[in-house]
């Protein structure tokens, strides 16, 4: 069929209101020197609750971690600070320290050096683990330990505090993924001295399962436990910078919490006039929402690289470089829910962002100054994230919904993947209900229903997914369907329905190359005619109210030279 489709734009605003509860865990950050950033549902920019964060400021520079509830609202955060002198602890929502929640063993001054995960399956359960000092050991051993926040009664208590997870010397770094199954987490630390990432599992019983794997640099030398490790927010990569100088990406399997496929990405120069041994050159580093493009930060020059070309390492472009060494001193980086990537830059009163992430080269516009801090002064870190969005590996997509006459057929779903079964209900006029892409030949209306599951062979474990899509079929005697649908004219460059649904209104953008005679035609379910223009402008906008029109599906159509070539489906609520 030659149908151009007019799905668009409008059905965003349904998108976001459907969203998961655990979606906004990410939109409240709690940071040094009394700084709280608020993003708000939807979108907009952040906004600050400053005067309510606890009276006395952080002392230290890197070590944040918070979460916030369904709405977006700040549930509880970690206060890090400089043991023995100083304690850390958890304090709530109104900014007091828990019960339970003094004393946590934490190190303000360590990159990466918290996350704060919700115990799957257990809605007022948090685990919150920490980078901390061995106590009583003979060298400076960092390691992980663990604590046990609960909610039950809405302000929350640490029930269970400093529990070491093990003993092994780590750097400064902690990262965490959603399992493929959509519930469970992989917890990644990274050896010192070695080059081993131990990677644990974390299900609804709480109980922790560790695996070993060596892969990529060794983490040895002078400075190399400072510098930031993430995972992209679609969960296959992981990327990580040391302070001396290393930079790698790997990727990573959801289901088996493997690595594979290092790219090395080091080591950069000292600005002029610094030994090398003094230099941290690397401290921070993120993906673009899409996971194609890595950033990463010396103290003054920021890279990108795309990942999707044949060798990203010869595929490093440079976006900023200060003028004036250590006077913006770039840190931890961290990816907003509104898109954006933010730049912390050590004792200063703004934070740093790149707009657009997803844009190649400068077109990804770095903005040195892009969020005024009202005055305060942000030291080198910024809360450490999952990606809580991230869902189950199986995806069922089943499709556009569409509109047929009669005799004529559509291909449902989309293309299938490796490892997965697929299933058609009803299994009426497909030619191969198990197929990904069935052909569906109806002769009467359907909704059909995709579910699709993991195969006995290969995969993971996973809830199956479930789709569906409506395919209309109209009367032979409807307008549509008197004649075959025509090529569309040679100039036509858009045809847009917004917004749609629609409530009280709807335009349609139109734009050709050059002046064409076009009526658009709209009918409702029954076929009878609700609208009709003429188009003779080469580009312009029609309005329509449809203060008026019953609720329900209506069909757009559109002729030239008095032939029918394409339709779209409006939807009036």
């Amino acid at each position: 069929m030659n149908r151009l489709f007019i799905w668009v734009l409008g059905l965003l605003p349904l998108l976001r209101v459907a969203a998961q509860p655990h979606a906004l865990f990410d939109h409240a950050w709690c940071v040094s020197d009394r700084i709280g950033i608020q993003f708000e549902a939807g979108g907009g920019s952040p906004q600050f609750f400053t005067t309510r964060l606890q009276t006395e400021p952080f002392y230290d520079a890197e070590c944040h971690a918070s979460i916030a509830d369904g709405a977006g609202n700040l549930l509880f955060y970690l206060e890090a600070r400089r043991p023995p002198r100083l304690s850390s602890n958890v304090r709530n929502a109104l900014h007091q320290i828990m019960p339970g929640g003094e004393g946590i063993e934490a190190i303000g001054s360590v990159a990466n050096g918290a996350i704060i995960l919700p115990r799957p399956g257990q809605s007022a359960l948090y685990d919150l683990f920490t980078l901390s000092l061995l106590r009583g050991s003979n060298e400076e051993r960092v390691v992980l330990f663990r604590h046990l926040i609960d909610l039950k009664d809405g302000l929350g208590r640490v029930v269970e505090a400093n529990r070491l997870v093990a003993d092994d010397p780590l750097v400064d770094k902690l990262a965490a993924v959603r399992h493929a199954n959509g519930r469970d987490w992989w917890l990644v630390s990274h050896g010192y001295r070695s080059s081993e990432f131990i990677v644990y599992l974390l299900d609804g019983t709480g109980s922790l399962k560790a695996q070993r794997q060596s892969i990529g640099k060794a983490h040895t030398g002078h400075n190399v436990r400072s510098g930031e490790m993430t995972f992209a927010p679609t969960g296959d990569r992981l990327g990580l910078v040391t302070g001396n100088g290393i930079v790698e990406v790997f990727r990573f399997d959801r289901c088996t919490g493997r690595f594979s496929d290092p790219i090395y990405l080091g080591v950069d120069f000292p600005p002029a006039g610094i030994p090398q041994g003094d230099f941290v050159a690397h401290y921070g580093c993120s993906f673009s929402p899409s996971g194609r493009f890595f950033y990463y930060s010396t103290i003054d020059r920021l890279y990108q690289v795309d990942l999707e070309t044949a060798d990203p390492s010869r595929h490093k472009e440079k976006i900023w470089e200060d003028p004036v060494t250590f006077a913006n001193t770039l840190a931890q980086h961290e990816l907003g829910p509104d898109g954006r990537i933010y730049i912390a830059r050590y004792n200063h009163k703004y934070l740093s962002a790149i707009e657009y992430p997803d844009r190649k080269g400068k077109n990804c516009r770095f903005v040195r100054d892009y969020l005024d801090l009202g005055g305060k002064q942000l030291k080198a870190g910024l809360p450490n994230f999952p990606n809580y969005r991230l869902g189950n590996w199986i995806e069922a997509n089943a499709g556009r919904d569409t509109v047929l006459c009669p005799g004529e057929a559509v291909r449902l779903g989309v293309a299938a993947k490796t490892g997965l079964r697929y299933r058609w209900q009803p299994p009426d006029e497909l030619d191969n209900p198990a197929a990904a892409q069935p052909i569906a030949r109806p002769t009467v209306s359907r909704t059909y229903r995709l579910t699709v599951e993991a195969g006995s062979k290969g995969g993971c474990a996973a809830e199956p997914a479930v789709a569906q899509v409506r395919v209309e079929v109209r009367p032979a005697a409807a307008v549509e369907c008197r004649q075959a649908l025509a090529p569309p004219p040679s100039s036509l460059r858009q045809l847009t329905l917004y917004p749609n649904p629609a409530s009280d209104f709807v335009f349609l953008f139109y734009e050709f190359e050059t002046a064409e005679r076009v009526l658009v035609e709209i009918h409702d379910a029954l076929g009878q005619r609700q609208h009709e223009t003429l188009i003779t402008q080469p580009t312009g906008r029609l309005d329509l109210d449809t203060t008026d029109w019953s609720a329900g599906l209506y069909l757009v159509t559109f002729r030239s030279g008095g032939r029918l070539f394409t339709t779209a489906q409006l939807l009036v609520f």
